[in-house]
C-alpha cells in the first residue's frame, strides 16, 4: 500500500494500515507494516477492497480515510495474485 501525489507530490510512499477484503457472507482483514506489504490467502472469488491508514486523512477528527476499489478483484482457486494499492495522498 502506497502513497502517491498530495501536496508534496510524493512517489511510492509506503503506507502501514489495514486492507479489508469483502465478499458475500465473508471479510478479511490484513495489517500492513511500514513496508507497506503485506499476504494473505483467501478463498476464490470476487473480492471488494477497501483500505484505511492513519496517514490519510479527509477532515475527520481521527484523522482516518479509506482509499476504496470501484471494481472487485478476482481472486482464482490454486493460484497466486498480487495486486498493488495506491492512494491518493491530500
Amino acid at each position: 500500500m502506497f502513497a502517491f501525489g498530495g501536496p508534496r507530490h510524493l512517489t511510492h510512499v509506503p503506507l502501514m494500515g489495514t486492507v479489508t477484503f469483502m465478499k458475500s457472507g465473508a471479510s478479511l482483514t490484513l495489517t500492513v507494516g511500514a513496508s507497506g506489504l503485506g499476504a494473505s490467502q483467501a478463498p476464490a472469488g470476487s473480492w471488494y477492497v477497501s483500505v484505511s491508514s492513519p496517514h490519510l486523512h479527509n477532515n475527520t477528527s481521527d484523522k482516518r480515510s479509506a482509499c476504496e476499489f470501484a471494481s472487485p478483484i478476482l481472486v482464482s482457486a490454486g493460484e497466486v495474485s498480487y495486486f498493488s494499492i495506491q492512494c491518493r495522498a491530500i
